[in-house]
């Protein structure tokens, strides 16, 4: 199974951790990981290119972690597109996991400090 946390501070989105494979189909026809992936790069290329917003990446073999950095909420603006970002793809997680529930879990988590 897949675990994601979407992690929050107060109201505020700062980040995601992906761990687990979902086991729904061997490697390469998965489409449950390969749906939780896409929309994890995407979010991730968002917050790099479009917000522009500093943040920390952690990724090996099954696991991914990006937690924004603190000047990500300086900016309105750029507060607004991680926001965005994070909030869709807390959206599109919970959709899927709706649909396929044996293979992803996911919970928003609340944490004190970035």
């Amino acid at each position: 199974m897949t675990k994601v946390s979407m992690m929050k501070k107060g109201d505020d989105y700062i980040g995601f951790e992906i761990e687990g494979h979902s086991g729904y189909a061997q490697i390469g026809y998965d489409i449950v990981c390969a749906a939780v992936s896409t929309l994890a790069q995407a979010t991730l290329m968002g917050i790099a290119s479009v917000a522009r917003a500093q943040h920390m990446v952690e990724q090996r073999d099954a696991f991914l972690k990006v937690v924004l950095s603190q000047t990500a909420f300086y900016n309105k603006e750029m507060a607004l597109k991680t926001q965005t970002l994070l909030q869709t793809m807390a959206l599109s997680l919970d959709d899927i996991a709706y649909q396929y529930k044996e293979f992803l879990q996911v919970c928003t988590i609340s944490v004190d400090v970035i």
